[in-house]
């Protein structure tokens, strides 16, 4: 399955199925590439705790620029509030008066990435 997410991964779509989200939840998850565990490959993504969907995801370094091709994955769909932990990236490109900060308000994707995680034994938090 890595393979397939390495040699795939970003030209596989996901399209959120709605028009309007009032709050969409972002996270990432890594694991190791290759062999020798040197690289990193990131997994940003987008989840609807009201719907239990993830509505899109990128995958790549952990960058500020991944984060914003997540963002452009998400365009023409209303979101009233994002939530997310406290990387700086986050703060940075989110709009401030739509974004939440804090584990209160990133429960439901923290879960979902235990989930994968225990599922797949090479992503990590």
């Amino acid at each position: 399955m890595l393979r397939i997410l390495l040699r795939q991964g970003n030209a596989i779509q996901i399209k959120p199925a709605q028009k309007h989200y009032s709050t969409v939840q972002i996270d990432e998850v890594w694991s190791f590439v290759g062999q020798r565990k040197k690289g990193k490959y990131w997994l940003f993504y987008a989840y609807s705790a009201e719907y239990d969907k993830i509505l899109t995801y990128t995958c790549g370094s952990r960058s500020a620029t991944t984060l914003q091709t997540l963002l452009r994955k998400l365009q023409g769909v209303n979101i009233d509030q994002y939530c997310t932990d406290y990387w700086k990236a986050f703060a940075k490109i989110l709009p401030t008066e739509k974004h939440r900060i804090g584990k209160a308000y990133t429960k439901n994707i923290e879960g979902v990435n235990t989930c994968l995680i225990a599922r797949n034994k090479r992503l990590v938090r």
